[in-house]
């Protein structure tokens, strides 16, 4: 007899949890048919494959259920099943009490390192713990969409995700302009963004930093994959990423990637596959936004500006020698990091509950 799952996720939307859980619950219900998807928001569904839609359905109260989200939601899956996963992800190292109250009333919590597994544990988790990774669609994004650099034309660093204090984005900019402000041959491309800032992370930072003509704001992309296709090397000097999808996606492209090694980035990123940030310093936990008390959430790991400039400058000398690390860094994504890898893994927790 087959086992019957329910899945709830967000599914809608282009932040990392709704992409995350539209190519996990892909992957899950091309292996395991007999899975109910209940969709925890509202959206376009143009967003949704047509495997994912048939699966839209009512949970079944008795069937191991899993919850991709924040712990205050799992409190729906406490009250109301009996076989309840939660899968948790996050980038800092204090997890609030009331967040760890919840987690130990899990059955098993999955999050996406084993960095995280640590920080869960040293927070005072005892529930069972177990580590899915996360993954990359190795159809869409592989080698085929590098760009490799002719060593005339213009060089491109490239960055994107969302607009905060943890993913460095002004320690790029002042690093790229500290070495190549003058040489309009070498450019940075930049697609940031982010809902909850009120204004535009582009008339900031060209406020703050000045207009030049080799930083180039792109605005959304419907298709990310047309944002590695114009960059020779990727950059990502993040405090802390809870997987860090965007890296992920440029290393299984080829793309010679600068990333800072610390959290979950080192579940996947070793020294043959990417340009990595190890000079990191500690310091308290802080957004604007996000993170409004300082160090409350605990510390993140930030890279700083001697390395980074060190390390662009490596790529942009020594391209031959960085393309080697990303033929690496492609191999690895493609043989150990597609989305099969966790859905199995759910399964088969979800199997063993059965």
């Amino acid at each position: 007899m087959s086992m019957e799952s329910n899945l709830f996720l967000q599914l809608f939307g282009h932040a990392g949890i709704p992409y995350h859980s539209r190519e996990l619950a892909k992957e899950f219900v091309k292996m395991h048919p007999h899975t109910n998807i209940i969709s925890m928001m509202s959206g376009n569904s143009d967003l949704l494959e047509d495997s994912i839609k048939v699966h839209l359905r009512p949970p079944s109260p008795s069937a191991p259920t899993f919850m991709f989200e924040y712990p205050t939601r799992f409190q729906y899956l406490i009250n109301n099943y009996t076989k309840k996963l939660g899968y948790y992800i996050f980038e800092f190292t204090n997890i609030p009490r009331n967040y760890v109250s919840i987690l130990n009333q899990m059955d098993i919590i999955c999050t996406a390192s084993q960095w995280g597994l640590r920080v869960l544990t040293q927070n005072g988790v005892k529930t069972r713990i177990e580590v899915i990774r996360g993954g990359v669609d190795v159809c869409k994004f592989n080698i085929s969409y590098r760009n490799n650099w002719d060593g005339n034309s213009e060089f491109v660093f490239g960055h994107l995700g969302k607009f905060e204090c943890r993913k460095n984005t002004e320690l790029l900019i002042r690093s790229f302009l500290k070495i190549f402000r003058l040489n309009h041959n070498v450019k940075l491309l930049l697609s940031v963004n982010n809902i909850f800032y009120q204004n535009n992370p582009k008339e900031y930072l060209e406020r703050k930093y000045g207009c030049h003509k080799n930083i180039e704001y792109l605005p959304h992309l419907r298709d990310i994959r047309d944002f590695y296709k114009r960059i020779h090397c990727a950059v990502f000097p993040t405090n802390a990423e809870g997987i860090g999808l965007p890296i992920v996606e440029s290393m299984a492209c080829g793309i010679p990637t600068i990333a800072s090694l610390n959290s979950g980035v080192t579940e996947y990123a070793q020294h043959s596959n990417a340009i990595l940030l190890t000079q990191l310093k500690m310091v308290p936990v802080h957004d604007p936004i996000f993170f409004p008390e300082l160090g409350a959430y605990g510390n993140w790991e930030s890279p700083t500006e001697d390395e980074l400039c060190e390390k662009m400058w490596f790529v942009f000398t020594s391209y031959g020698k960085a393309l080697e690390v990303g033929n690496e860094a492609a191999r690895f994504m493609n043989e150990s990091f597609s989305w099969k890898q966790p859905a199995e893994k759910l399964y088969n927790l979800m199997h063993e509950m059965a």
